[in-house]
């Protein structure tokens, strides 16, 4: 018979020993320091493993990034609802009030087209994404529109996957990103500027950047028009004030979210590559002065944190530049990139930012001279170098305004360095430089923002689109009717205006599963099956052919408000069979 008795207890192993005792001998502090340090190499691992094996590791390698995105925005937003309360505490209302203001800018018009139109990019970009999901990796290591990094595009699908397809979602995904830029860029400053808040100037500190941001033509021109170029300046802003809450107040949340977002700069549109460079600069070399008195396991920390950013900008520069042009760089004649200067200094639209424009010049030419403290003149060389590669980088278009826009990513960098030196200077000079700067963008943010004005409108060049966009939603609605549910419908659209002709790019997002086609001139071609119902569009002089009206009866015609034009069409609806 066996020996039944109390059996003794197992010896740990030598692996589980070493455990135990450092979980005794560490705080919980060190703990998760040690924590964040493993995973941070296995993220930066499983990156590699994803890119180059595909397979099982980049279904496992998305799930984590998206549990990081959301870890990211919850960290972001608990952040900035506890400097909001610090507002409310402190009774800092002009502050809050402006924050509010700008909030509302943003937010502005969204999802209604009679203000905002869809921008044709935009809508591909979020379709692209949606499509992505269906997919066991959702295509998380290939390149979506226009062969740029996927994960952005799943950023941006994800409301619309969540909430259905429409407008208001399209509008909100752009605008919910942007505001996170804005509200964490102020939640930096606050802190910066907390020592001051007895004082007067701290009531209107931390919103003087946010106002020459908006006073920046080309961002405020961008976040109207909701599209991928928006993406780059919008995280440089996240990374701008989170990377001044985690100098001066070193923490593990703040940790998480800034290389979180860095690493993001680094695997999007490609501006934001040139943030993600500095970001890991910013870690590793201008936080030298914070190394003497950060422990040990703090810097290692921040060692492995520039591993992982690191990772992911080398990934996405190799991705990119096997597919050939986004990475490419143009022969450009010195005539031609002082032209182009030129023209962003004094040729950008709603010229009244002229007046900012030279002032940061001079302020960087001071920085560079070394006038100021030697890495001041550090930010400006980056800028410039910055805008001289997205100048001479041809992307997938070599037109000269695209060009320009890519510039915009380095006005968050720009402006905050030249706000905490401006604003940090002592005595009258900062109380009277303060107030001036709070005028000049005030009054610049203002003419870039407003809209109904004719003269300031930035949406006046796409007023076309606007008859895509109404066509679009009501196609949207014809196929959410009982009589098209479960069907593929076609959609034929005869217009006379060669810019309404790329109904596909609208569709594709509110109306997946509309085949679209369309003309501005002759016939479309008949190879498609109308078995699934047909939806006809016929937009002004261009009229529905009259072998559809012998087939299927007179058209309706009416006539639609756009953009404060009477615009006739002819419409035949037939359901699938």
């Amino acid at each position: 018979m066996k020996d039944i008795g109390i059996r003794k207890k197992k010896s740990p192993t030598k692996t589980e020993a070493h455990f135990i005792t450092f979980l005794l001998e560490n705080p919980p502090q060190k703990r998760a320091v040690a924590v964040l340090c493993a995973i941070h190499l296995l993220l930066a691992l499983m990156e590699l493993l994803a890119f180059f094996f595909d397979g099982v590791f980049a279904v496992i390698v998305s799930r984590a990034w998206m549990c990081a995105l959301l870890i990211f925005f919850v960290l972001s937003y608990k952040m900035i609802a506890q400097t909001i309360m610090k507002d409310v505490k402190e009774k800092n209302y002009f502050a809050l009030a402006i924050l509010a203001g700008v909030m509302a800018l943003v937010f502005w018009g969204s999802g209604d087209q009679s203000v905002r139109s869809l921008n044709y990019e935009s809508t591909q970009q979020l379709a692209i994404g949606l499509r992505a999901f269906s997919k066991p990796d959702w295509d998380f290591t290939s390149l979506g529109f226009l062969g740029y990094p996927m994960r952005q595009y799943l950023m941006l699908a994800l409301p619309s996957l969540l909430f259905g397809r429409s407008m208001f979602m399209l509008h909100f995904s752009f605008d919910f990103i942007f505001a996170t830029g804005i509200l964490l860029y102020y939640c930096g400053f606050r802190r910066v500027f907390q020592n001051e808040r007895k004082s007067i100037l701290s009531k209107i500190a931390a919103v003087i950047p946010l106002l020459a941001i908006l006073g920046s033509p080309y961002v405020s021109e961008y976040i109207k028009i909701r599209e991928q170029s928006i993406l780059p300046p919008a995280f440089a802003l996240m990374a701008c004030g989170l990377f001044m809450v985690l100098y001066l107040t070193f923490s593990v949340e703040s940790l998480v979210t800034f290389s979180f977002c860095a690493a993001f700069l680094g695997s999007m549109y490609t501006p934001g590559l040139a943030v993600a460079a500095l970001a890991i600069y910013a870690i590793v070399f201008w936080n030298y002065k914070k190394w003497r008195v950060l422990p040990k396991d703090h810097r290692v920390l921040l060692c492995f944190t520039a591993f992982y950013i690191g990772t992911l900008l080398m990934l996405t520069i190799f991705s990119l530049s096997r597919t050939g042009n986004q990475l490419s760089v143009e022969t450009a004649s010195t005539e031609y990139i002082l032209a182009t200067l030129k023209q962003i200094v004094t040729e950008t639209p709603y010229g009244l930012f002229r007046l900012f424009t030279p002032i940061l010049l001079l302020f960087c030419v001071i920085a560079a001279g070394g006038f100021l403290k030697t890495y001041d003149g550090l930010i400006p060389l980056w800028a410039l170098l910055t805008v001289l590669t997205a100048i001479s980088m041809r992307g997938y278009t070599a037109n000269s305004s695209f060009a320009i826009q890519r510039t915009m990513v380095v006005a968050p960098v720009i402006v905050a360095h030249f706000s905490i030196r401006v604003i940090g200077f002592k005595g009258p000079i900062q109380i009277a430089g303060s107030y001036a700067l709070l005028a000049l963008f005030s009054f610049a943010a203002i003419m870039n923002i407003v809209d109904p004005l004719p003269v300031l409108s930035t949406n006046i060049k796409f007023q076309a689109q606007s008859v895509n966009t109404y066509i679009s939603g009501e196609v949207q609605k014809i196929t959410r009717m009982p009589s098209f549910r479960d069907s593929k419908p076609v959609l034929l659209y005869y217009t006379d205006d060669v810019w309404d002709s790329n109904i596909y790019d609208y569709t594709c997002y509110l109306a997946p599963d509309v085949t679209a086609h369309s003309t501005y001139e002759g016939e479309i071609d008949r190879n498609y099956d109308p078995s699934g119902g047909l939806i006809l569009y016929a937009k002004g002089s261009a009229r529905i052919p009259e072998s559809f009206i012998q087939q299927y009866g007179e058209p309706e015609t009416f006539e639609q408000n756009i953009r404060g034009a009477r615009v006739s069409f002819q419409r035949i609806i037939v359901f699938p069979y």
